[in-house]
């Protein structure tokens, strides 16, 4: 006996490698403009700043980065608030907090903690 409703398997999206090398390089030159420090960055308008959609933006970052796109900014303002603070020993661990994108220091700090593992005080100490 045959079922009468199946259950589609779910299929991977397909996208060409043109697609990718197209996204790679918008988003290349969107990394370059430092647009990660929005704030309010959501991944439909990182998709729409780099012209293309959200789904093939989530399978960009997840295939080539190997992270989900919140961990990719995470990661990308990390890097920045360590420039910031390496290139103005007077900045506040605050003050490089929202320059970076961040409106909650506290969740800066678990962030920062996160991807190098001591705190962003800690690391400040280490590289004046």
């Amino acid at each position: 006996m045959v079922p009468v409703l199946r259950e589609e398997e779910e299929k991977p999206i397909k996208s060409s490698e043109i697609t990718f090398s197209q996204i790679e390089k918008a988003v290349g030159k969107w990394e370059q403009q430092k647009l990660f420090t929005n704030p309010k960055i959501t991944i439909t308008k990182v998709a729409a700043q780099v012209s293309t959609n959200r789904s093939y933006l989530s399978q960009y970052i997840n295939r080539s980065k190997q992270k989900t796109f919140n961990e990719w900014i995470n990661e990308l303002r990390i890097e920045e608030a360590k420039k910031l603070m390496a290139n103005n020993k007077n900045m506040t661990i605050e003050e490089v907090s929202e320059k970076v994108g961040y409106t909650d220091k506290s969740y800066f700090s678990k962030c920062f903690v996160r991807y190098i593992g001591i705190t962003a005080s800690q690391w400040k100490e280490k590289h004046l």
